[in-house]
């Protein structure tokens, strides 16, 4: 599992919901099956983007990184594909670089 960015720790500390779901892709690594890593990482990923009250310059960097780790597993993921794109526009319209880590 990826260590930790100053980013999303940061987003963690201020949203108990987003610390829980990042607790469960923690835990889905642990058990080392892809399909429940992938799912954690979508629900962590689209919770970051769609409903976390954390500022958006702070939450969608948590997210793309989500978003990323699922395509890591699965290239092809349809949902991590659209959502990943929605981020990219994002940061294009904020006129900002879309992080590449």
């Amino acid at each position: 599992m990826p260590p930790l960015d100053e980013n999303t720790k940061s987003a963690l500390a201020q949203d108990p919901k987003a610390k829980t779901l990042y607790e469960k892709i923690e835990q889905a690594y642990s058990t080392g099956d892809k399909a429940s890593i992938v799912a954690a990482y979508l629900n962590f990923g689209n919770y970051m983007m769609s409903e976390s009250p954390v500022q958006p310059r702070q939450k969608y960097r948590p997210a793309l990184k989500a978003f990323n780790a699922v395509l890591a597993l699965q290239p092809d993921n349809p949902e991590a594909l659209k959502n990943k794109k929605i981020i990219e526009d994002i940061y294009a319209q904020m006129g900002m670089p879309i992080p590449k880590d």
